[in-house]
């Protein structure tokens, strides 16, 4: 994966994302993605990027839940973007 198509996958996700699909991007992308204590809850974080510590989400109900657009908005907004040379050095290697 390369920044600009986790970007662009971020960017056109909608409310009908599988939350096995955010998970496998940001993966892709470094970073490590756990399952929380309760419910549908994941926590993340990426050792190569200074200054982030962890961020979260939550996936709805079901066997293949999707995930709230509000999540996957801050996630690219607050994280992707914030930590862009950081991402983009990373995943050029």
């Amino acid at each position: 994966m390369v920044y600009d198509e986790l970007v662009e996958l971020l960017s056109n996700a909608g409310n009908k994302t599988r939350c096995s699909d955010l998970v496998s991007w940001l993966e892709r992308a470094g970073f490590k993605v756990k399952k929380g204590k309760r419910g549908n809850h994941f926590t993340f974080t990426h050792d190569k990027i200074n200054g982030f510590t962890t961020s979260d989400f939550n996936c709805g109900h079901g066997k293949n839940p999707y995930v709230k657009k509000p999540y996957i908005t801050k996630i690219l907004n607050h994280i992707v973007k914030q930590y862009e040379s950081e991402l983009r050095e990373y995943l050029s290697k």
